[in-house]
């Protein structure tokens, strides 16, 4: 079996990290009314100690491409050393881990893992998903709105991209944040008006040991790339 790896779905996991890591903007960012302002403080309080998780995910992906939506799930574990493995259960079955020096894609059907070093370079979590990246260069890049869901106990929050190199590759970006927790429900991303993902997250364990051998493939022949 082929498997086709959904590189949007690495897109997503990056917001995921953006919204329950590292927080999408100060605290004290000029610019923003109040109850943005609140939710954002309130999220900032808890990526603040926020150690690890793991959550069940269905992702719905719509293109131009493709005759009807496709339904894609699994579940992400997160440590915050730096380790992050998105487990894909449905349509296929495969793997990706990312461990700050390589990212490890596992085929369980050809019992095969390809692996691809980033080492030395700029540490994969931060360039690609987002975690780490400067407070400031969020609040440059995207305007952001919150609007409490009455009432329902959470709260949506929009996201524009500001700069128009990067609204012409994503228009919208919106979270369902849990005004209990503070941590995202689901994720939208709109692309443009024929393309868009829905991720919905279920979060099974915020802050709890995960098992030891949580982010270790199955054993497989590895092929670097």
């Amino acid at each position: 079996m082929k498997l086709i790896y959904p590189h949007r779905l690495y897109f997503l996991i990056c917001l995921t990290g953006l919204f329950i890591v590292y927080g999408i903007v100060a605290a004290d960012a000029p610019g923003l009314d109040k109850q943005t302002f609140d939710v954002i403080t309130k999220i900032k309080k808890v990526e603040n100690s926020l150690k690890s998780f793991s959550a069940n995910f269905i992702q719905l992906q719509k293109s131009d491409l493709l005759e009807s939506v496709v339904r894609s799930q699994g579940t992400i574990y997160y440590e915050a050393d730096g380790k992050l493995l998105i487990k894909v259960t449905s349509p296929s079955s495969y793997s990706v881990l990312f461990d700050g020096e390589w990212v490890l894609i596992h085929d369980p059907e050809q019992k095969q893992t390809k692996k691809h070093s980033i080492s030395g370079k700029e540490n994969i979590l931060k360039k690609y998903f987002g975690f780490g990246q400067p407070i400031e260069d969020l609040i440059q890049r995207f305007e952001v709105k919150a609007t409490k869901n009455m009432p329902l106990p959470d709260v949506t929050l929009v996201m524009r991209p500001k700069k128009r190199a990067m609204a012409k590759r994503v228009r919208l970006i919106s979270a369902i944040v849990d005004d209990q927790r503070w941590l995202p429900g689901q994720i939208y991303v709109q692309f443009n008006q024929k393309e868009w993902i829905r991720l919905t997250l279920n979060f099974k364990a915020v802050n709890q040991p995960l098992p030891p051998d949580t982010f270790i493939l199955d054993g497989s022949s590895e092929k670097n790339e």
